[in-house]
């Protein structure tokens, strides 16, 4: 960021409109960049919808999964959200469920030779 003279008025100014304090707040800011895991589970979280959502069958769903995912992003509430598209509770839970479920099955371990499974 640029350095910036300024005369009394314009620090006056600046006060009166709590200017001073947004630019001290944005140049004292530190940001922390994310860790190689972190960097590993998004590019996973992005990658599955590719993967498993790419039938025809299935756009609906991927639609809903995209939805949830940019809400949640913008922090949107999802029960405004759903009237608004003139859907029930039910729909998003059900995409949020078969999300899991994917996830689930992607994520949890083969059974072991000789295991007994129900």
């Amino acid at each position: 960021m640029p350095i910036y003279l300024y005369d009394q008025a314009d620090l006056n100014a600046q006060l009166e409109t709590y200017e001073l304090d947004r630019l001290a707040r944005t140049r004292n800011r530190v940001r922390i960049l994310p860790s190689p895991a972190e960097i590993e589970r998004m590019e996973e979280a992005l990658y599955w919808p590719s993967a498993y959502l790419s039938g025809r069958e299935f756009s609906h769903l991927a639609r809903a999964v995209n939805l949830g995912a940019l809400w949640a992003a913008f922090d949107v509430d999802l029960d405004k959200a759903v009237k608004r598209l003139k859907a029930d509770a039910a729909d998003l839970q059900r995409a949020q469920a078969a999300r899991s479920a994917h996830h689930r099955a992607r994520t949890d371990p083969p059974p072991r030779a000789g295991a007994v499974t129900a």
